[in-house]
């Protein structure tokens, strides 16, 4: 959370320090540093919100259920999943990297040379292998055979879910039409 603030406030103080405009713009410049800073966190954090409220597995099915390809669907789904272990694997190598004593952990622009050099390489060779191996595990399950999937279970449509969708509808529905109205 701390870098998302930070970058806010650099956004912040950009707008502030290096938009165009006079003296007198102080306060205009200001106003749009906020308004940037502000729709930035508001992307970021509604963002987090849906991924930490919404699983992986329910997303896809339900893109999948409202026609998107079951091919599509797989490929967000194995995505989401190797993010996780990604972020392991990065961490293990960076580990690994400092304990040989390679200066992975300054924050100089060497430091962060020798981080990519030395973490994107082991990262590559990883991935490629567990890419593989589930590429041999998808052909020998025939995935991709049949045109149609069924799935062992559904995601059902509930009643708080047309409330939430209703509500954000209106959120943006307000929010446009008081766009309009300061214009």
């Amino acid at each position: 959370m701390r870098g998302i603030v930070i970058f806010a406030l650099v956004l912040f103080l950009s707008q502030l320090f290096l938009a165009s405009g006079g003296e007198a713009a102080w306060g205009a410049r200001a106003a749009s540093g906020i308004q940037m800073s502000l729709r930035f966190l508001n992307i970021v954090l509604a963002s987090h919100l849906f991924v930490s409220t919404t699983s992986a597995e329910d997303l896809a099915y339900t893109l999948m259920r409202l026609g998107l390809p079951y091919r599509y669907g797989f490929t967000l789904l194995i995505a989401m999943r190797f993010v996780p272990y990604f972020r392991l694997q990065s961490n293990t190598v960076l580990q690994a990297q400092m304990v040989r004593g390679i200066g992975v952990d300054r924050p100089s622009p060497r430091g962060i040379w020798c981080m990519a050099r030395y973490t994107l390489v082991p990262l590559v060779v990883t991935a490629l292998g567990k890419v593989e191996s589930l590429a041999i595990s998808m052909e020998g399950r025939c995935f991709g055979l049949h045109p149609r999937r069924t799935f062992l279970r559904t995601v059902p449509f509930r009643p708080a879910d047309a409330v939430v969708m209703a509500a954000a509808i209106a959120a943006a529905a307000a929010a446009a039409t008081a766009t309009l109205l300061t214009r």
